[in-house]
């Protein structure tokens, strides 16, 4: 969570113009907007916003006068925006400046310092709501934020994860997906150096949740046993953070899950063939052989991605035995598909041999999961006793890697 403190700008300070824009003729003052500055400038010197509302009303009547009579000039609008922010209504303001800057693209410059300034303000009210834990009113103040000012990130990263707590994921992952292009926004070049690794920062735990959000689907699509979907969430997650353990497993159990139902279909088919050919139907049992080498032409490149991400997560997870097991059902189906002798015993070896590795395991460590806070990590998992000695202390090298892959964390420990 990120909390902006203070103004970044004055918020009702006259407008000085660049020189530029007063080349481009800048709008012209009308009685109106003299008469309402006049009000502006006392509310400034108000210390209260009880003081200041007064003064703001009274700047407005005039103003009020002018969009009626001088609706093309831009300062009217400008000015009508200013009041409109002393007066908390910012869709008003935000209107108001949209206005002005269509009308005399010259104010840009400055109207983006007033609304960062609004930013600031509806900012700081949506981070207030977030510690109260009214989260409706935080995105409520939020999303007013990035109605002011969408060029920086951080209003979009706490959007990010408040729409994900509301299970509002595609608006979670819009938001965190704008933050990191606002990260890389023309703001970023004008920031100080360490100000630019905050925002880097922004960015790779952006990538971290969308991630997260995506997998999280691919549980869910796969306890409904849609695994199709579900390989294709976790291969997603897994695209935006190659270096996390939890989507290869998940993607490999993904598909072993499908090649499990799949060989159902081919054990019916196997039983249904043996049947034709007692009967001696020869068609049928024909028949019921082609559907098995269709199925196998679909299974066998399965058995190989379950086996390539079995093998790839064990190199970061060696002590979890359904891995083993996953990559030895991979090599014995492959080798059953296999026409070719030499093919089928080379298989057929393999599998015998990555259970004889699963075998050798002095202890095994499963349903590992990870909770993330601020600077730290609580790692959990169960570990299984196989071969060691009853009471003998097993050592645990646990390594956690950023989002570059490189380790960024390390802790042992002996149980």
């Amino acid at each position: 969570m990120t909390r902006l403190i203070g103004r970044a700008f004055a918020l009702f300070a006259l407008i000085a113009l660049p020189s530029a824009a007063i080349a481009q003729k800048e709008p012209p003052e009308t009685k109106e907007t003299k008469d309402a500055q006049k009000f502006l400038g006392l509310a400034m010197m108000r210390q209260t916003p009880e003081q200041k509302r007064p003064l703001f009303e009274q700047a407005m009547k005039p103003l009020q006068v002018a969009m009626t009579k001088n609706p093309e000039n831009a300062r009217v609008w400008l000015m009508a925006g200013q009041v409109y922010a002393g007066l908390g209504d910012l869709v008003g303001a935000d209107s108001s400046f949209r206005k002005a800057e269509q009308l005399y693209p010259g104010y840009a410059e400055d109207l983006a310092g007033e609304r960062e300034a609004l930013w600031v303000e509806a900012f700081n009210a949506g981070i207030a709501a977030m510690d109260a834990r009214n989260n409706d009113e935080a995105i409520k103040q939020l999303e007013m934020a990035e109605r002011m000012y969408n060029q920086r990130p951080e209003a979009k990263m706490n959007l990010g994860a408040l729409y994900a707590g509301k299970g509002e994921n595609e608006k979670a992952i819009k938001a965190f997906e704008d933050a990191i292009a606002a990260t890389n926004g023309p703001l970023r070049e004008k920031l100080k150096p360490e100000d630019q690794a905050g925002w880097k920062k922004f960015a790779d735990m952006a990538k971290l949740n969308i991630a997260q959000i995506v997998g999280a689907a691919g549980v869910e699509l796969f306890q409904a046993e849609r695994f199709d979907e579900a390989a294709a969430n976790f291969m997603k997650a897994y695209e935006i953070n190659p270096h996390s353990r939890d989507y290869l497993f998940k993607l490999a159990q993904s598909h072993y899950a499908k090649a499990s139902k799949l060989e159902e279909n081919l054990q019916t088919l196997r039983d249904e063939e043996a049947a034709a050919k007692k009967a001696k139907k020869d068609a049928e049992a024909k028949a019921k052989a082609d559907e098995i080498a269709k199925l196998g032409t679909e299974l066998v490149p399965l058995y190989a991605k379950i086996a390539e991400l079995a093998e790839k997560t064990l190199t970061v997870d060696p002590a979890n035995e359904a891995l083993y097991h996953l990559s030895a059902r991979s090599y014995r189906m492959t080798g059953e598909f296999a026409t070719d002798p030499a093919q089928k015993t080379e298989w057929q070896t393999k599998a015998p041999a990555m259970l004889q590795k699963r075998d050798q395991l002095q202890f095994e460590v499963n349903e590992i999961s990870i909770q993330t806070g601020e600077n730290e990590a609580t790692v959990g998992g169960t570990v299984k006793n196989k071969k060691a000695a009853p009471g003998a202390p097993l050592k645990f090298k646990i390594t956690l890697l950023g989002s570059t892959g490189a380790p960024i964390g390390t802790h042992e420990i002996t149980v």
